[in-house]
């Protein structure tokens, strides 16, 4: 830059000798979209539903976003001396466990987009929570960072319905051209592959090239959310006679009889319509309580005298309604306690002592704690720890379920092991021919006919990438085709993936170029920026080509990739061809006897 020198003195002035570079966009951040238990900020602040958050690790999923739904469970199998045999287990959703399974195979950093909290009843999925205008999909395609979307709880809505969620990330990453799109089939269909031919009719065939599909679920060994609200009823098959029975008939002991009384009085309080918000109102109350230092009646204050009229018209007026369900003894005998603390604290009088005062105010707290002990979720996890420590039965009934393997859709996995192959070998690698983590094996066993009709589909081209067990080897991803597996330029995830990757580090790099001179100074700049970047892919097994020329070529010039017109109308074009590696799909062997030579 010129400079005008009118000052006596001695300048600095550095010179610009490296050229710029190129930084290679990550390649590995999915991002889920899915129900979750709740959706909070960094503050532990609800926050609003389709909000992207990037997170870092399983446990801050978990913190921000809930635990997993609760099981069902519809049968539980005891031997004769009623040890654990098996369960018959299934869950409404699936984000919570594909995100443990992207964590357990490799996965990092990964952005969740909570569409709703769980429902107890159906429908359990809605199209328009991932489809609709200001929702799941629209709300990622405004950040730049993810690279693959996922939507493990899609697999909950109709084949319709999926398939237009699914053809809608398509379309999001046609458009933007920096992501893919990781579907899951649907699991109930029986084994004649109808889950196949109804994924290939609903998904269309636009924008193949952009998704990967894999089949089947797998069996997953996750830790569950189990307690006993799922295993009170009668469930229970001991050494095969039916009927089924409760926990509580298996049960011959007085102490733990009533720790299951005590659990059942705490379900039952928690199962009241309008229990949730009196418990709020309830708990705001004592918070306030605790707050008061002053034990002078004379300066007792304002919020104090609120609080106890409050808690009194709750407990009085909303929380003993007629008819009331009907609850053991220790419950009505903690309702009677508190309404008698605050009449107590209440009759209190300037008279009154500051011990006096401190008395009554100590058993209203306690009074309050104890009431409180039977509601909300403190109290459940109170009951369901006490009875784990006093009814061994019971704890080797929860960890026999928390070993059963769990069927769920394979595309948190699968992103997991995209991430751990970037990160170890590069994009360019292909995911397949690795093991999967905490996986028992795939739900069925495809024929080797099945298993061709799935790599390769002659009348359309949509590929589906098969996961198999091999003995001696464990559950292995067997396939690494888009799904636009009939097309010679797009028929590989690495490739795709390495391509996304390419453009979008060189369109980020070129960024800093617009507005520059179209002339030949910038020209060279830009390609000996392109061609080193592009050179390191080739050092790194990115490339195939004896020789730097052989794997790529860089082009930007007038003459070239423009002409005067483009110049004058300020367009600046840079060709690239890439000559990319592919995976050796199919390797023949070929054997032939020969003659004796001597």
């Amino acid at each position: 830059m010129p400079n005008n020198y009118a000052i006596p003195g001695v300048y600095v002035e550095e010179i610009p000798k490296f050229p710029p570079s190129v930084a290679q966009v990550e390649t590995a951040i999915p991002a889920f979209m899915g129900y979750t238990q709740k959706a909070l900020d960094t503050s532990g602040n609800p926050m609003a539903v389709n909000t992207p958050v990037r997170i870092t690790s399983f446990t801050e999923f978990e913190t921000r976003f809930g635990v997993a739904p609760p099981l069902g469970v519809s049968q539980i199998r005891l031997d004769a001396a009623d040890n654990f045999t098996g369960a018959d287990i299934t869950t409404a959703y699936y984000m919570h466990h594909a995100v443990q399974m992207f964590y357990a195979n490799g996965g990092g950093d990964c952005y969740i987009v909570s569409v709703g909290p769980y429902a107890t009843t159906a429908p359990f999925a809605d199209e328009a929570h991932f489809t609709g205008a200001g929702t799941a999909l629209e709300a990622i395609s405004r950040v730049d960072e993810p690279t693959i979307l996922l939507f493990p709880d899609a697999v909950l809505l109709s084949d319709v319905e999926l398939g237009n969620v699914q053809k809608a990330a398509l379309l999001q990453c046609a458009n933007l051209q920096d992501r893919v799109t990781v579907c899951d089939l649907k699991n109930d269909s029986p084994a004649d592959l109808q889950d196949i031919v109804d994924f290939r009719q609903q998904i269309g065939i636009n924008n193949l090239k952009y998704g990967a599909a894999y089949t089947p679920w797998i069996e997953g060994l996750l830790p569950k959310n189990i307690g006993y609200a799922q295993l009170n009823g009668d469930i229970f098959v001991r050494a095969g006679a039916l009927p089924a029975v409760n926990l509580a008939t298996i049960n011959t002991d007085a102490d733990i009889a009533n720790v299951l009384d005590n659990y059942d009085l705490v379900l039952a309080i928690n199962g009241i319509g309008t229990i949730n918000t009196l418990r709020s109102d309830i708990n705001d109350q004592y918070a306030s309580l605790l707050l008061i230092t002053d034990y002078d009646t004379a300066g007792m204050t304002t919020a104090l005298d609120t609080a106890i009229t409050a808690m009194d018209t709750d407990i009085n007026g909303d929380l003993v309604p007629a008819p009331f369900p009907v609850l053991p003894a220790n419950y009505t005998t903690s309702l009677t306690n508190l309404q008698a603390a605050v009449t107590a604290y209440e009759a209190l009088t300037n008279a009154s002592t500051a011990v006096d005062i401190a008395t009554a105010r100590e058993d209203l707290a306690t009074a309050m704690s104890n009431y409180l002990g039977f509601v909300g979720a403190t109290a459940t996890a109170d009951a369901e720890e006490n009875l784990r420590a006093v009814y061994p039965i019971y704890r080797a009934i929860i960890a026999g379920i928390n070993a059963v393997p769990l069927a769920v859709p394979p595309s948190g996995a699968i992103v997991g092991v995209y991430a751990a192959v970037d990160r170890t070998r590069g994009v360019w690698k292909a995911p397949a021919n690795v093991s999967l983590n905490q996986v028992v094996g795939p739900t069925k066993a495809y024929v080797q006919s099945a298993l061709a009709n799935l790599n390769v589909d002659p009348s359309t081209g949509k590929s589906i990438n098969a996961i198999r067990s091999f003995t001696g080897k464990g559950t292995l991803v067997w396939g690494a085709r888009t799904l636009a597996g009939n097309d010679n330029e797009w028929r590989y995830v690495s490739v795709r993936r390495f391509v996304n990757m390419v453009e979008e580090s060189t369109k980020k790099a070129a960024e800093q170029f617009v507005f520059e001179p179209n002339d030949a100074n910038t020209w060279v700049r830009v390609q000996a920026m392109i061609e080193n970047f592009l050179t390191l892919q080739w050092r790194a097994g990115a490339l195939q080509g004896a020789k730097q020329e052989h794997a790529f070529r860089v082009a930007v010039g007038l003459g070239k990739t423009m002409t005067a017109d483009d110049v004058l109308n300020g367009r600046m074009i840079v060709q690239i061809a890439l000559a990319i590696v592919r995976p050796a799909e199919f390797i023949v062997l070929r054997f032939e006897q020969m003659m004796p030579q001597s």
